[in-house]
């Protein structure tokens, strides 16, 4: 769980006022907040300073219109995660396990920011980070740098990247040099 909770937390972040971009950071929000595409296939690379070999993953996420994101992982094990305002479910094999937000205020914080990030419904909240917003809206990145002390010693930075209103990577930089990257391909409909 705990990457999954790291990637909450770095979307988290995102929901921070851009100061060095404001124009390119409004356009990219307003095309996430009106992307017809909510359903992709993900590959996860996690890269362990220890390890020589990336961890990797893949599986569905899902955003439905109640701003639910389903992080089903289906290779090489089956884990989903079903993350709400107000709960983070855990479904395996073992069972299901639940969160409730309410009792965690991070956990909270971050199950909103995860599906503010891939909704584009950002709402603008105390500096959490920096975001510099580069290039144009066919092909853009968010570098996120979190300020607050308690996220520092896990995160690093933040870079999602993009085009025309839809999320391609996002790239988690920790503290401790280890990265996670996550690549995004929009599944469509038959």
């Amino acid at each position: 769980m705990r990457p999954v909770l790291i990637c909450l937390a770095l979307c988290l972040l995102s929901n921070v006022v851009c100061a060095d971009n404001n124009q390119l950071r409004e356009k990219i929000l307003a095309s996430l907040a009106k992307q017809s595409q909510k359903h992709f296939h993900f590959v996860q690379e996690k890269k362990l300073a220890m390890l020589d070999k990336p961890l990797i993953t893949e599986g569905e996420l899902l955003l439905d219109n109640d701003k639910t994101v389903t992080w089903d992982i289906q290779k090489p094990y089956t884990l989903r995660y079903i993350l709400t305002s107000d709960t983070i479910r855990e479904i395996d094999a073992q069972g299901e396990r639940t969160l409730q937000t309410g009792q965690n205020p991070i956990a909270a914080a971050m199950t909103e920011a995860m599906t503010s990030t891939f909704s584009g419904q950002w709402k603008d909240n105390v500096s959490l980070a920096t975001i510099a917003a580069t290039g144009a809206l066919n092909n853009w990145q968010l570098l996120v740098t979190p300020q607050p002390a308690e996220l520092q010693p896990l995160i690093k930075t933040l870079s999602v990247t993009g085009s025309e209103g839809v999320i391609a990577s996002i790239v988690i930089a920790e503290s401790n040099g280890d990265t996670t990257t996550i690549h995004l391909q929009p599944i469509t409909s038959q």
